[in-house]
């Protein structure tokens, strides 16, 4: 598994005599995390790492532009690394400052799928997305989208959380006034989901590489999304659910053979087996 190290901070320092094109100057490429022991950063030039720390601290070594810890990062910690790639190009010696954080790499991912959705809220019932435990594991470093891991509005990295098969994970997407109905997880900023359509995604990691676990569209009726996203439905093979129909307690349901529907009024079961009952005008 391969994860996506997400960019905080990016500064330029050039240690030239004269002045040098932006292009001369090392860029970060992408920086994955590849096991429990070991992140590599990749560049547009060869560097050299120096003045590499780390958040929280824990031992490490550099090696070219790889970061080798000398035990197992923790499951669902947080890292953040600052360095300095120096490169030589052009008769140029160019320094790039930089700051990183990612998540430890998670050995145990659970199997998971999007089970019922509604997109809909109202005072007493809020937006929520229900995920199917099919295999047990840690959901620590898993990014679930509003859109896809390439264009999307808004998206949750999940947290360190065991759990087993047959759970079931309600995630809050808006904020509501009856906190009887809240889920298991809140989507930070409590974003809300579109009326009308939107694609929702969940990958191994933040990587815009990372492997899709499941995904899933809605749209209302003939409602256009747009023409990237409508593009992603196409090649990731998403099944698209006809959301008219669609309120607070009418929630979208996924079904054993892998069909949804919209079910009947009262018919949303989050945190229970869905509904087969489905609702028609």
């Amino acid at each position: 598994m391969k994860i996506l190290i997400t960019i905080l901070l990016l500064t330029v320092g050039l240690f030239t005599g004269c002045r040098v094109a932006i292009s001369e100057v090392p860029q970060i490429i992408e920086a994955k995390v590849l096991s429990p022991y070991e992140v590599e950063l990749n560049f547009t030039a060869a560097v050299s790492l120096q003045e590499v720390t780390l958040y929280p601290p824990q031992e490490f070594t550099v090696n070219n532009n790889r970061i080798l810890f000398t035990g197992p990062m923790q499951i669902g910690q947080f890292y953040r690394l600052s360095a300095q790639a120096v490169s030589i190009k052009n008769m140029g010696r160019h320094r790039l400052h930089f700051a990183v954080s990612f998540m430890a790499y998670n050995d145990n991912l659970p199997k998971l799928i999007f089970n019922e959705i509604t997109p809909i809220h109202s005072a007493v019932w809020p937006e929520r997305i229900e995920l199917y435990v099919v295999e047990g594991g840690n959901l620590a470093g898993i990014a679930l989208y509003l859109g896809t891991a390439a264009n999307h509005t808004a998206g949750f990295v999940l947290p360190d959380m065991v759990v087993t098969a047959g759970d079931y994970l309600v995630i809050q997407a808006r904020d509501n006034d009856d906190p009887r109905h809240n889920g298991n997880l809140r989507w930070p900023g409590l974003v809300g989901l579109p009326n009308n359509g939107a694609v929702l995604t969940l990958y191994e990691n933040m990587a815009a590489t990372a492997v899709l676990i499941d995904g899933v569209a809605y749209r209302n009726g003939s409602f256009q999304l747009t023409d990237e996203l409508e593009e992603a439905i196409a090649e990731l093979n998403l099944y698209v659910i006809d959301s008219a129909g669609t309120t607070a307690t009418r929630s979208l349901s996924r079904q054993p053979d892998g069909s949804w529907f919209v079910v009947v009024t009262g018919g949303q079961t989050f945190g229970a087996a869905n509904s087969n009952r489905r609702f028609t005008n």
